[in-house]
């Protein structure tokens, strides 16, 4: 499977990172395209890829064509590629652009898949949601997810909950950082040296994480196993309670879904 990617940035990076690691795609077949000859650089020193500031020159050969550029320049890229991508596996990442949009924007009958990973396939690690458009079928959808499950976990879900996948695994990393810092911050309040109260936080969530992934136990269940009567966790889960922690994370992951909405518009 040759894959072409347009936009070399960070999410191109580790997702090549991911493939190649995999064993999804070789080095010699995978090609991207970028305008910054510093990213041209890195990708072909790392990774061995073709690397080239053509966009047609990068999926000219391709089987599968990832979109990896920024919504704004989108429709663009689509303009310039045209029929270069008929017959291929077309797949964007770029938020906030539905499937309408994209097959509009290409020759009638481009199978089209739209993505969501987030910032965790840096390690491998992502929540990435699909959905297929209209021409996709059952083993365009298998492509994308042996690509998108190289960096991490995928979901198959309908294009009109994408505003919410944004709102909550898009955006999500972004509050468990918040989370790990207000725990390091406390960490740190109570004496404990900052690197290691950093590293502490972070390893408690990842842990946590993996316990409701592999477990198959309602998280409730889980925090009512470390819930001691009269001990410290619940003293600490109340203090949570308190301040109206859930209702700030529901509220967080509701104000997310709004705005995505807008910017969808």
């Amino acid at each position: 499977m040759r894959i072409g990617f347009v936009g070399g940035g960070k999410l191109a990076e580790a997702m090549i990172s991911g493939l190649i690691q995999a064993g999804v795609a070789k080095a010699d077949e995978i090609a991207v395209s970028d305008i910054d000859p510093t990213r041209r650089k890195l990708l072909k020193q790392r990774f061995s890829v073709s690397a080239t500031p053509d966009n047609f020159k990068a999926v000219i050969s391709s089987d599968v064509v990832i979109l990896a550029v920024k919504p704004n320049v989108l429709l663009p890229v689509l303009r310039e590629l045209d029929k270069t991508v008929t017959a291929k596996l077309v797949i964007t990442v770029a938020a906030g652009i539905p499937i309408s949009r994209v097959e509009s924007g290409l020759p009638e009958g481009t199978r089209v898949v739209r993505a969501m990973p987030n910032i965790n396939c840096a390690v491998r690690e992502s929540c990435t949601a699909l959905c297929a458009g209209t021409h996709a079928g059952e083993r365009d959808m298998k492509v994308a997810e042996a690509i998108f499950g190289a960096v991490g976990m995928t979901f198959r879900v309908e294009e009109g909950k994408m505003d919410a996948v944004t709102a909550l695994s898009g955006s999500g990393p972004a509050y468990a950082f918040v989370f790990i810092e207000a725990l390091s911050d406390a960490g740190v309040l109570h004496g404990l040296p900052r690197s290691e109260a950093t590293r502490m936080a972070a390893q408690t969530l990842l842990g946590a994480g993996k316990m409701v992934l592999q477990s198959g136990l309602h998280p409730a269940e889980l925090k009512d196993r470390v819930c001691s009567p009269g001990g410290t966790t619940i003293a600490g889960i109340k203090a949570l309670e308190d301040g109206a922690f859930r209702a700030a994370a529901m509220r967080a992951i509701s104000e997310a879904h709004r705005r995505s909405k807008e910017l969808s518009l």
